[in-house]
């Protein structure tokens, strides 16, 4: 994640947010305004004073008459300024919540698995940004009318008395330097118990998503233990931070006593010697106590917006997520996060080369960080044609298939996907192309036919239909209470094995792309529905290519040509399996070997 920028985050979040500038600038007008009326107020409060005591009913009535009509007024700016608020600052943080939900679609895969936490990111785009829009909607908006009646009050008192204005307005320095001083760590502390709370969401998420291993094994405590231990630590931060805020609650009642004794001591003798009237020393208390409702409000008022910077971080932490280009944000590959403007790319299927061969790998090394994962590795898959990768686990297949799917840049070597390098190909696009099987069906909630349409706006139910007959799915969703319209709970957990399976074949089969690839697709299957699923697959693969990526040979007895890689991520053997079986070399031992294992026996050579 980024380091942090000359600006603020929350100065950031507003920077960024130019379509509700104009919303903010009537905010701020209304408390200009507000400041004005309630200054206007108290000052009319002290001529309405001096002239009972002169007894001038003239000036007594036209006081009277405009306060009335300022307190109109007032009553006007605070019908127009709630709504306007509420509008304003919602529509902000709705605004951001979408555009971080879009950005997270657009984030480099990679990152995503080192830097996302499920429990962390409900976190930050729940509680967090929902705390931060109160914010700014509640106290934000309170501290700014609270500001500006303070600076007309602080003009209004030096116009009624220079002398007993300084006088007064001479402690605020003092208190500011020392409230600076007691919260300058709050906002370490408030980040520090988001991060914590975040973490400990981390944990119950897992603990949930685990939960019949957690109860298996006994683990209930520890991972107790674990959420305990961040919220605690998390209580502990906002503990201290409200020892911090104590600390200036006592300031606060010092320098309160301070300037009472200024006001009524020096504004006597003000009076004694004719610097003020006397309607003019009550209008005088009357400002004086808004500037002082500042003052109290400015340990708040640090306190808030250190929080809301420690909040905003979150957020922009995550817009600053790297993108799949390798170099951009996620939020610079969507384009400006909140006006909406799309960052043109490479991509599109215009003026693609003619040819046969729809994917093709030249000596493609990677690794992660400093375990190489695969080496010198080569592949070729022509059109219509079945290849399989087979190689035991951790050797480097999930890893070729993200590779090929452009969730990970390819590091040394080439891939080319329709005579095209898959650099130069924008990620939506390539994946345009292929349809992905994995060994986690990956079923969304929904219904039957949005997962096999993979929530596609139009749907068409006769291809939905074929789709799922080609699958040999068909039967059993009718056999539903709502046929293809029936929910399939979330991640699918109201269908078997095998039946969601068969929905994500139907799947693959609907989008109808060039290029299948199956990774795994029947490793949590039983033999009998493992069976069904392979003659499903080899009747809907007929036409087109596909990529077979398993450790099992009995998926792969019936494709065209195999490449076997070993654990260091390279090329074993490749070959038709019938020549692999003739050569008696891997790929042979290992169809022995399951052979004798499904029989009941260990194999001696095995």
């Amino acid at each position: 994640m980024k380091k942090k920028p000359q600006y603020s985050y929350t100065i950031r979040l507003l920077r960024d947010s130019k379509a509700y500038w104009p919303g903010f600038f009537a905010l701020l007008v209304l408390a200009g305004i507000s400041a004005l009326l309630q200054t206007r107020v108290s000052l009319l409060w002290g001529e309405l004073v001096d002239g009972g005591i002169m007894g001038d009913k003239t000036t007594v009535a036209s006081s009277f008459l405009y306060l009335a009509v300022f307190c109109l007024l007032q009553a006007g700016v605070a019908l127009v300024n709630d709504p306007l608020n509420a509008v304003t600052t919602e529509g902000m943080f709705n605004r951001i919540r979408e555009r971080v939900f879009q950005v997270l679609h657009s984030v480099d895969y990679a990152a995503a698995g080192k830097l996302l936490h499920t429990g962390d990111l409900v976190s930050r785009m729940g509680s967090d940004m929902e705390e931060l829009c109160e914010i700014f909607a509640g106290q934000y908006t309170w501290y700014l009318y609270t500001a500006g009646e303070a600076l007309a009050a602080t003009a209004a008192c030096l116009f009624l008395c220079p002398v007993l204005g300084v006088l007064y307005l001479a402690v605020l320095p003092v208190t500011v330097f020392l409230l600076q001083r007691l919260t300058a760590s709050m906002t370490q502390r408030q980040r520090s118990a988001s991060v914590d709370t975040g973490r400990g969401m981390n944990v119950a998420a897992e603990t949930l998503h685990h939960l019949e291993t957690v109860k298996a094994y006994g683990a209930e405590a520890l991972f107790c233990g674990e959420f305990d231990a961040h919220i605690d630590t998390a209580a502990r931060a906002r503990a201290a931070n409200e020892r911090s805020n104590a600390a200036v609650t006592g300031l606060q009642y010092m320098t309160a006593l301070l300037q009472l004794g200024i006001l009524f001591g020096g504004g006597i003798l003000c009076v004694e010697k004719g610097l003020i009237s006397a309607g003019g020393l009550i209008a005088f208390a009357a400002l004086s106590r808004k500037v002082k409702a500042a003052v109290d409000l400015l340990s708040r008022m640090a306190g808030t917006w250190r929080k809301s910077e420690a909040l905003s971080q979150r957020i922009c932490e995550l817009l600053d997520l790297p993108g799949e280009d390798g170099e951009r944000s996620a939020r610079e590959v969507h384009g400006d996060i909140f006006d909406g403007e799309v960052q043109e790319g490479m991509g599109g299927t215009e003026h693609l080369p003619e040819t046969d061969v729809l994917l093709e790998i030249r000596n493609l090394h990677f690794s992660y960080e400093d375990k190489h994962v695969l080496e010198g590795l080569r592949l070729s898959i022509g059109a219509g044609q079945h290849v399989a990768v087979l190689g035991p686990s951790g050797c480097g297949k999930t890893t070729l298939l993200r590779i090929i799917c452009g969730f990970y840049r390819c590091g040394r070597g080439q891939v080319f996907f329709r005579g095209r390098d898959i650099n130069d190909w924008k990620p939506e696009e390539l994946r345009g192309h292929l349809s992905l099987v994995s060994q986690q069906a990956g079923l969304l909630r929904g219904s039957v036919s949005e997962n096999v349409s993979a929530m596609a706006e139009a749907v068409g139910e006769e291809e939905v239909r074929a789709a799922l007959s080609t699958a040999s799915a068909w039967e059993f969703v009718t056999e539903m209470e709502n046929g293809t319209a029936s929910d399939v709970g979330e991640s699918g957990n109201r269908l078997s094995g095998g039946q969601k399976q068969r929905i994500a074949l139907a799947r693959a089969f609907y989008k109808d792309a060039e290029l299948m690839i199956l990774d795994e697709p029947t490793s949590a299957l039983d033999l009998v529905t493992e069976q069904e699923i392979k003659r499903t697959m080899m009747s809907m693969l007929q036409g087109r290519g596909a990529l077979i990526i398993t450790h099992r040979t009995a998926l792969v007895s019936d494709v065209d040509y195999i490449y076997c890689m070993d654990e260091q991520g390279r090329i074993r053997e490749e070959g038709s399996p019938g020549e692999l079986m003739d050569r008696r070399g891997y790929y042979y031992h290992i169809v022995k070997a399951e052979n004798q294992s499904a029989q009941g026996r260990v194999p001696k050579d095995a």
